[in-house]
């Protein structure tokens, strides 16, 4: 009948609008709805480059299910992660090779009860709520387990992830992740997370994670590629002359000032007692001299007196 072939022909106009709806439905409830890491979407499956908004972004590194991120914003990250020098984990493992492998996620809402789901090491959902700073814990738990839900498809050395809020949480505070692993697993004690400065963007939060990321690796890396000998500074070399140089002017200085307190120091009456005991001595010698000579005139004259008082024929 007519009626029929009008029902036909509306339902075969609106099914594909209908398919249409059921399907951003679903898109949509996937973006809004609060997420654990162990239900994410696996690399290289056909719904992993929607899911992330590979398309959008432009960028394979990046994971961005609710687009927190603009097209320029990711552009303009795209220059510090070139500088790193850093790879995409999301790629095959013959690309990239030798460079360090990078994965960032930015995740909208994250369940508690969901993280609580996939790992039993996360405390009660009332430890979040008396105690807002646990909830940096969790976004580090989410990371380690996103990483762990990765690992085979796309290892990943170094895992960022950024989480706007959790569900259920009265503190809505983005938290930021830096996560090394793998070949970064020596930096393991620096993945900790933080809460995000309420000025602080999103596109300047990376940025800053990233460039700290650097100079960990940097820092870490060069003794092992580039050992740099060892050397003695040159301010050390001239602080020890300059030390040496003074010592040498106060032991002179020193010894110079000891003289001259010695010689002021010595008593007058010493100088005086020994002029005096001289004169003494010098004048009980001569005195001694002079009566010693008295004593030889006079028995020189008593032998000659003594001589003339004797007949010539009876002297000797």
């Amino acid at each position: 009948s007519m009626r029929d072939a009008e029902e036909n022909c509306l339902r075969r106009l609106f099914h594909p609008l209908l398919f249409l709806a059921a399907a951003l439905t679903e898109v949509t409830s996937t973006i809004i709805e609060a997420q654990a890491p162990c239900h994410y979407d696996l690399p290289y499956t056909n719904t992993f480059p929607i899911f992330c908004q590979f398309n959008y972004h432009g960028a394979n590194y990046l994971c961005d299910p609710a687009g927190l991120m603009s097209r320029t914003e990711v552009d303009l990250l795209a220059s510090t992660v070139s500088s790193l020098n850093l790879s995409s984990a999301f790629c095959q493992p013959h690309c990239g090779r030798g460079r360090f492998k990078v994965a960032v996620v930015l995740e909208d809402v994250a369940s508690l009860h969901g993280l609580q789901s996939c790992s039993q090491s996360v405390p009660p959902l009332t430890a979040f709520s008396s105690r807002p700073p646990a909830l940096i814990s969790a976004a580090t738990e989410f990371a380690r387990l996103l990483n762990e839900h990765w690992d085979e498809a796309a290892p990943a050395d170094l895992l960022i992830v950024l989480i706007k809020a959790f569900h259920p949480s009265h503190l809505h505070r983005p938290i930021i992740v830096p996560y090394f692993t793998r070949r970064l697993s020596h930096l393991t004690r620096f993945s900790v997370g933080h809460f995000l400065n309420p000025r602080q963007s999103y596109l300047e939060a990376l940025k800053e994670t990233f460039e700290h990321a650097g100079r960990l690796i940097f820092r870490k890396e060069l003794p092992l590629l580039m050992p740099k000998p060892a050397t003695v500074p040159r301010w050390v070399i001239y602080a020890t002359l300059g030390l040496l140089a003074t010592v040498i002017i106060a032991v002179r200085i020193a010894n110079w000032v000891s003289r001259r307190m010695d010689r002021t120091r010595k008593p007058k009456w010493c100088t005086a007692s020994y002029k005096a005991d001289s004169r003494f001595r010098a004048g009980f010698a001569g005195g001694m001299m002079m009566r010693n000579e008295q004593t030889r005139k006079s028995t020189m004259m008593f032998r000659s007196f003594n001589r003339k008082g004797i007949p010539q024929a009876q002297r000797i």
